[in-house]
């Protein structure tokens, strides 16, 4: 029986394994990047310890959230406020870690992507008054901020941490290998050697694009970032196939 790798850390109750071993596969992990965390800038810590006078408070990545309750800690700003703004997180993991730290969420991505959370929230604020906090990661994707002062509204950037390449096992060739974002497609090209010797599933769009950029074999991109989406797939993708 062929293996159906994840390319992240995935404990045993991790939905993502559920959906590969209830279609029939032997589940591997993975890992492929690390989040280093990093320091925000004074404006940053500003900005962190007064989001309630934001809008929007953005989230691009589960690690992001993470990053900024540990900034609100460090300014004597722990938790959430009351009357905090609107928050958009860009798929259902971010969600859930905003949720974790007892905040509801107002809007998740349509695509799981950045730019795709900027259009939703355009079309929630026909006034395009008000300032919005994206959070994100150095390196990542201009467009969520870039869309929104391109609509005329103000937005602030706060960069928390940045994904770093682990060294690490290479996978068996032909055994397909699913990526949850662009940098770890990034950090998958580094680690092999031969890219069409390995068929790449991706989470989203722009996974996907950034697989196909760098040369990776690109077999299938999910229609959603959802466990259910990989079940769907993988029914006819027979492990022994």
């Amino acid at each position: 029986m062929k293996r159906f790798w994840l390319g992240r850390s995935s404990s045993a109750e991790d939905p993502w394994r559920g959906a590969v071993t209830n279609a029939g596969w032997e589940t591997a992990e993975l890992p492929l990047i690390h989040a280093e965390p990093l320091r925000p800038t004074k404006l940053g810590y500003a900005s962190l310890g007064s989001v309630e006078e934001y809008t929007w408070v953005l989230a691009v990545s589960q690690h992001a959230v993470t990053r900024l309750f540990e900034e609100r800690s460090a300014v004597d700003r722990p938790g959430w406020p009351e009357q905090g703004p609107k928050v958009g997180a860009t798929g259902p993991a971010t969600a859930a870690t905003w949720r974790e730290h007892g905040v509801e969420v107002d809007l998740i991505a349509p695509d799981a992507t950045g730019r795709s959370l900027a259009e939703a929230v355009l079309e929630t604020e026909p006034a395009r008054d008000g300032r919005i906090l994206v959070v994100a990661a150095a390196g990542g994707r201009p467009e969520p901020q870039l869309s929104l002062e391109m609509a005329g509204l103000g937005v602030d950037r706060i960069e928390l941490h940045r994904s770093v390449a682990l060294e690490g096992e290479r996978p068996t060739e032909e055994e397909p290998v699913l990526l949850f974002s662009p940098s770890a497609a990034r950090a998958f090209r580094v680690r092999i050697l031969f890219p069409d010797q390995h068929p790449v599933w991706a989470v989203g769009p722009a996974t996907a694009a950034t697989a196909a950029k760098l040369g990776l074999r690109l077999e299938r991109t999910l229609d959603r970032p959802e466990p259910e989406a990989l079940t769907e797939a993988l029914a006819d993708h027979p492990s022994d196939g």
